[in-house]
């Protein structure tokens, strides 16, 4: 994380201009996320069991709350090491609305959610460069890393000018989703903000998110590692691909068939009554991965990782056959792990589409695993899949 600090100072005072002491300057930090289980059951009120990863996004900037009759009042600039497209200046009101930039409208969406505890005829004035390590459009959360990390940067400031703001510890990742509605187009569940924002450190968390309640699973084991794989197709649940809001239309339809506010309610019995066969194999999985969920936490507790394994392979299935949001270069890395002595349990995390694959492996076959990875998918797709090796942040 310091070597990201250092990288955000640096391009803010190359992008914008020195502070040498003569600035309040204000840094965040929030951690990208990966799935382990639970995928698509966030948007129906169901389980998840995501970790923080090591990796994350650092923003440094310059903040004050002004007069809201000053020159500069309301005025926003934005610079990110990632987007190599200069400076971003909007005014943030509560006129504000989403513009063309579209990773932008995240920071937008964010500053718009705590203009309300700001003071009558109060204004931010924000100089910010974003840093960040989490690979974007890869399933790994680089959206939440951003809005938690603004988040967190904005409550500084206020916090700075002697402006409280709220204890509860959701409020954060509320707006955050929120964010992600209003601003950018994507009808998200609450697990990336969340567990961004509240996972503690070396643990996963089994997330309820129908009562937004948590349960802390140790996830320090030395002898187990976490092996991401970019597929290196990208994805982008706004703009890229429309499948997403058409899942989560397809879950409320069958939640509505089945006579229940959510799949969460529903059970596998009552998969039967579904009669459209797209409907049915939809709400199958989100019934059948709550369940898995459960259990993979079980066998995480437990430290029994064949069974966690298990349940990893059957998730994939799942999102493979039911869902339908694999791609073939996320069977081909999967059907590789899935091959690899040492090798607990795989399946693609995130929204699908593209993106990652996450694999449970023992500490001493990693390389091995990585080499399999590297070999057989180029010998497939031409090209190497990106891996990244990580524990719980």
């Amino acid at each position: 994380m310091y070597d990201l600090l250092n990288k955000a100072k640096a391009g803010f005072e190359s992008t914008f201009y020195s502070t040498n002491g003569q600035h309040h300057t204000y840094a965040s930090f929030a951690p990208g996320r990966v799935n382990l289980i639970g995928e698509h059951t966030d948007y129906n009120q169901g389980f998840v069991l995501p970790c923080d990863l090591e990796f994350g996004t650092v923003i440094y900037g310059v903040g004050k709350i002004v007069s809201s009759s000053e020159e500069d009042s309301g005025k926003i600039r934005v610079a990110s090491e990632n987007r190599k497209n200069g400076i971003h200046l909007f005014e943030a009101n509560f006129e504000m609305s989403p513009g063309e930039i579209h990773w932008v409208n995240y920071i937008k969406g964010v500053i718009f959610e705590y203009l309300a505890d700001l003071p009558p005829k109060k204004s931010f004035t924000i100089d910010i460069y974003i840093a960040s390590s989490v690979p974007i459009g890869a399933g790994l959360s680089s959206s939440a890393s951003l809005t938690v990390s603004i988040a967190t940067f904005l409550e500084a400031l206020l916090e700075g000018n002697g402006i409280e703001i709220s204890n509860d510890i959701k409020t954060k990742p509320r707006r955050c989703r929120a964010a992600e509605h209003k601003f950018v187009g994507t009808p998200c569940g609450i697990m990336d903000q969340f567990v961004s924002a509240l996972a503690p450190s070396k643990h996963a968390i089994l997330l309820d998110c129908l009562s937004e309640t948590f349960e802390p699973v140790p996830l320090d084991d030395p002898l187990l590692a976490i092996l991401i794989a970019d597929s290196r197709v990208t994805h982008s649940l706004a703009e890229r691909s429309n499948q997403y809001p058409v899942r989560v239309s397809q879950c409320e339809s069958a939640a509505k068939i089945l006579g229940v506010e959510s799949l969460r309610n529903a059970t596998e019995k009552d998969i039967e009554r579904i009669d459209d066969p797209i409907i049915k194999s939809r709400a199958r999985h989100v019934i059948t991965e709550n369940e898995r969920c459960i259990k993979f936490a079980d066998a995480l507790k437990a430290k029994n990782y064949v069974e966690a394994g298990k349940a990893m392979f059957q998730s994939h299935s799942s999102l493979r056959d039911d869902y339908e949001v694999s791609v073939p270069e996320l069977d081909c890395l999967v059907d590789i792990a899935s091959s690899v002595d040492g090798v607990f349990g795989s399946r693609l995390t995130g929204a699908g589409f593209g993106g990652c694959t996450v694999s449970l492996v023992k500490a001493d076959k990693v390389e091995d695993l990585t080499s399999k990875l590297k070999s057989g998918y180029k010998e497939r797709y031409g090209i190497e899949p990106n891996i990244f090796v990580t524990k719980a942040g």
